[in-house]
């Protein structure tokens, strides 16, 4: 959940950002973190209230297919049976469910641990929006400076083999309270790794799909300026929103929504030490919305109360856009 939160309850009609984690404050963090750790240079269609039970934080066991039933004669009143392929594409979809479901669960939990063990380096980079993979060693170092982000797997669908050891599923999954739809490429892991009754995929990257928002979510316009952010209207029933976001400027900005504690403020934010959202803020959600573009940002199950949508892009002085007077609020009413 991660470069995407980067995700991510996650988004469409505009494209969201590539990966799950937190966008533009990851990125500056996953800088900062690693130069003080290693010394390097500076939706949806399925609601949430459907998904699964949370699933433990472990590597889960295999799935095997089961046997196909002898087809029968085909007539108007007999189902044909079950093919081989269906079943085994089943069965490839149940396991990446259960990896999928125990990720979210490590992430959720801050077990950096067993996330590198259930994903590439690839991904890794992913979960901190680079394209640039990011090694366990440096994930185990990064990691526990930023914290946990909640992460929840509402639906894996469409599984299907793109090759040798490489296999793919259709996601549904909210990162804080983001909803995304995406697809994720799964890989083996390497031999040796797994005992024989683990599974042995592991989540490669992600790939963001467009994403039908909730019926029945409210869509409130956000226009992006330098320095400026303008929220129309500023209350929402919820608890589904659309953040529409349009950016008039000719640098990228970004719509990271907070809630923040009581008593704290977007000063207080600009005074926090360390690479990690301050313990008094809740990552809702994020996105970049490009120069002269356009993003949506779909968050579901936003509880009642008053949220904090900033930009934490630095200028070219290094400067937080926030600094320079990017934030506004909206309210969920009660």
């Amino acid at each position: 959940m991660p470069g995407r939160p980067k995700r991510q309850r996650h988004l469409p009609p505009a494209q969201p950002p590539r990966s799950r984690a937190p966008g533009g404050w990851r990125v500056v963090a996953m800088v900062a973190a690693l130069t003080v750790a290693i010394g390097g240079p500076a939706a949806s269609e399925v609601g949430v209230q459907n998904a699964a039970a949370a699933a433990p934080c472990a590597i889960p066991a295999a799935v095997v297919a089961p046997v196909a039933a002898t087809p029968l004669p085909v007539s108007d009143a007999t189902p044909v049976a079950t093919s081989a392929a269906d079943m085994e594409s089943a069965a490839l979809t149940a396991e990446l469910d259960t990896v999928a479901r125990a990720l979210a669960a490590c992430l959720s939990q801050g077990k950096a641990g067993t996330v590198v063990e259930l994903a590439t380096a690839r991904y890794l980079g992913q979960l901190y929006a680079s394209d640039l993979p990011l090694s366990p060693e440096e994930y185990l170092q990064i990691a526990p400076q930023l914290g946990p982000v909640e992460t929840r797997i509402v639906s894996v669908t469409d599984g299907r083999r793109l090759g040798p050891g490489r296999v793919s599923a259709e996601v549904v999954s909210v990162v804080g309270r983001q909803l995304l739809r995406s697809r994720w490429d799964f890989e083996k892991a390497p031999a040796g790794e797994r005992t024989p009754n683990q599974s042995t995929w592991r989540v490669d990257r992600e790939q963001a799909l467009p994403l039908i928002p909730p019926a029945d979510a409210d869509l409130l316009s956000v226009t992006l300026q330098d320095y400026a952010i303008a929220i129309d209207p500023t209350t929402t029933s919820g608890p589904d929103v659309v953040l529409r976001g349009e950016n008039l400027a000719a640098q990228d900005h970004e719509m990271l929504v907070l809630r923040f504690a009581a008593g704290f403020t977007t000063e207080d934010l600009l005074r926090a030490a360390g690479p990690a959202l301050p313990k008094q803020t809740t990552y809702v959600g994020q996105a970049t919305v490009p120069a002269g573009g356009r993003a949506d940002l779909v968050l579901t199950g936003l509880e009642p109360g008053r949220y904090t949508v900033v930009c934490l892009f630095p200028a070219e002085d290094g400067t937080p856009h926030l600094a320079l007077g990017m934030a506004t609020t909206f309210e969920v009413e009660r």
